[in-house]
């Protein structure tokens, strides 16, 4: 028979224990509401019998662990998600804001002033010799070249925005990555003393979620506890080692492991979609918008000079011994590749200074003569350089192309996105704390510390009849 003592040690073991699913199931509700938060259970266990000649006598209960609920496969859907909404997400509203930049509206926008520019050619080829339509054309033609130059300024200044916030997430996933190490370090030595950092090691998944919305990653469990994460096969994060991130010089915005020279390829989350519109999506606007300024530039020049320009007395900068040679005047300023862009597009020397240079004849002293102006405005229907036939159309294609990607990167937000809910969702149903199964737990344990105490007084009643027999 158990003696005394040991029935004792019974009621004693199994009022810890108790007390020990109590204070989880307290704990649980307490953080019900708390973000990041995974149920705990304290896992009960009978304790190693005492063996006896008339068999093995039970001696107790201990709580064997203390577990959260986690899935290491809702994870990783759920970070694989969230990359991939997040980015998507980044990368539209980037995209957005170019097209709001190229889409604008009013006479000012580039539509705007390439069709004011066409109908000031239109009412000079009506009237050739007016000095006003002359002085309207070139106006007009400042008007176009501000509306290309704005353009550039403000997709210089959304370039430099998105360089700033990559750099600010480059930041940020090194602060994240630190603390991770940090906290890798505090479970590490939390587990070999209490055999359990729950809370921690929530406050760690907490991290890896926020960093997986910058930057794809994956995560090792060690044995210890710890966890390595990884970017693309290489190391962030391993034990209590954090590798940060450098950005490294060149003309695209690349980013590596500290103190490698390799550029790490990142893929996804808001960082990866950020470069990706620094380096690919941005410069290719960039290049349709140089190249269609380049082909209004040359196309309008090719007509201009040749062109009867009285800029040099009666018979101006034309010389009729060598027949109708053209006056050579440019029309747009051509005298660098700057020129050819939508940054540099600006009015030639001749034309700034003066109206007067602007050819609107292609024959020295023709009354009448309205060929050249009637050829710069019959550009609006067909224009040599452009790839779609008239450079209204260039400019919609352009204008087009960007719609079509803020569409698609829209779409994959919302697929990605919904994705996300639902793997949240699922992680959610599993971690989260039920409060009616809290309160449950409470009271059965509540019962079973009430039977351990009734067991204590039960064994001082047997206490104190032997007390009595012996008396």
């Amino acid at each position: 028979m158990s003696s005394i003592g040991s029935l004792l040690s019974i009621a004693r073991t199994a009022m810890q224990a108790q007390q020990a699913t109590i204070a989880t199931a307290g704990h649980n509700i307490a953080n019900a509401q708390t973000p990041g938060y995974s149920r705990q259970t304290a896992n009960l266990r009978a304790r190693v019998p005492e063996l006896r000649p008339d068999g093995a006598i039970g001696t107790g209960v201990e709580v064997a662990t203390v577990t959260r609920a986690r899935d290491v496969l809702l994870d990783t859907q759920v970070r694989t998600s969230s990359a991939s909404a997040s980015g998507s997400a980044a990368r539209r509203d980037l995209l957005k804001s170019v097209g709001t930049i190229l889409g604008s509206t009013g006479d000012t926008a580039l539509g705007g002033a390439l069709d004011q520019f066409y109908n000031a050619w239109s009412d000079l080829a009506s009237n050739p010799a007016s000095s006003a339509s002359k002085a309207n054309v070139r106006e007009r033609g400042i008007s176009l070249a501000s509306a290309f130059n704005g353009i550039a300024d403000r997709l210089d200044a959304t370039a430099t925005s998105a360089n700033e916030s990559a750099k600010g997430q480059v930041d940020q996933v090194n602060t994240l990555a630190k603390q991770i190490a940090q906290l890798n370090v505090l479970i590490v030595a939390g587990d070999a003393a209490s055999g359990s950092a729950n809370d921690l090691k929530d406050n760690r998944d907490r991290l890896i979620d926020q960093l997986s919305q910058i930057v794809p990653v994956t995560v090792q469990n060690r044995v210890n506890g710890s966890v390595a994460v990884n970017i693309g096969g290489i190391a962030l994060v391993d034990a209590a080692d954090a590798r940060p991130m450098s950005l490294l010089s060149g003309p695209t915005f690349q980013v590596s492991i500290s103190g490698s020279p390799e550029p790490m390829r990142i893929p996804d989350g808001t960082l990866g979609r950020t470069m990706q519109f620094i380096n690919t999506d941005l410069p290719a606007v960039r290049a349709q918008l140089d190249g269609l300024a380049s082909n209004i530039v040359t196309d309008v020049n090719a007509l201009h000079q040749t062109g009867w320009s009285p800029t040099a007395g009666a018979a101006g900068n034309w010389n009729p011994a060598l027949g109708p040679t053209g006056s050579g005047v440019d029309f747009f300023d051509a005298t660098s590749a700057a020129s050819f862009t939508a940054r540099g597009l600006g009015l030639s020397a001749a034309v700034n200074a003066s109206a007067s240079a602007i050819a609107s004849s292609d024959t020295l002293n023709a009354t009448g003569n309205n060929n050249v102006a009637l050829g710069v405005s019959d550009l609006r229907r067909l224009a040599p350089s452009a790839s779609g036939g008239d450079f209204g159309t260039d400019l919609r294609a352009i204008i087009h192309d960007v719609a079509v990607k803020t569409s698609d990167a829209d779409d994959d937000a919302t697929i990605q996105d919904t994705l996300r809910s639902q793997a949240d969702e699922r992680r959610t149903s599993a971690t989260a704390v039920s409060t009616d199964e809290e309160l449950t737990n409470l009271m059965k344990a509540q019962q079973a510390y009430i039977a351990a105490a009734k067991l204590v007084s039960m064994v001082d009643e047997l206490a104190q009849s032997v007390l009595g027999m012996i008396k």
